[in-house]
């Protein structure tokens, strides 16, 4: 990882796993300055409050505009992605309940209606007597299972 100074504009090369989530104080080898860095993304209201704070520096160099833009493009994309998986999980739990609550409609209406189907499909007792009953070992199952 690269950090520039923000006094000197210096640039270092630091490993990236020597600086926690946090943030880390930091020291310019060159000219003492210090600061503390922080290796997330700068959020755009922290930048404000930066730029209102820092009312010494007027103008910002261009090479601190460059980064802070990267940085703002970088968060953009983070936070583009985090929408898109949180939404692909909605819509993914979402389509699980309606098919369960579809599949338990249609065993209701078939143990509901059983007679009548049974007229126009003769066999469809043994067939819904061995559904039945492969529910009931499923439900066997997963009760062994939490036991254990």
């Amino acid at each position: 990882m690269i950090i520039n100074c923000i006094k000197c504009n210096k640039k270092f090369e630091i490993d990236s796993h020597l600086i926690p989530e946090n943030g880390r104080l930091l020291q310019c080898g060159s000219c003492n300055h210090q600061w503390h860095f922080i290796p997330n993304i700068v959020k755009l209201e922290e930048k404000e409050e930066k730029l209102k704070s820092d009312k010494k520096n007027d103008f910002l160099t261009v090479n601190e505009d460059f980064t802070i833009a990267k940085k703002e493009k970088k968060f953009k994309e983070i936070k583009s992605k985090n929408k898109i998986f949180k939404k692909n999980r909605t819509n993914f739990l979402n389509i699980l309940i309606v098919f369960l609550i579809s599949f338990i409609a249609l065993i209701l209406i078939l143990d509901t209606f059983q007679p009548l189907i049974s007229i126009y499909i003769p066999n469809i007792d043994i067939v819904l007597e061995n559904f039945y009953e492969t529910l009931k070992d499923i439900n066997l199952f997963i009760k062994d299972l939490i036991k254990n």
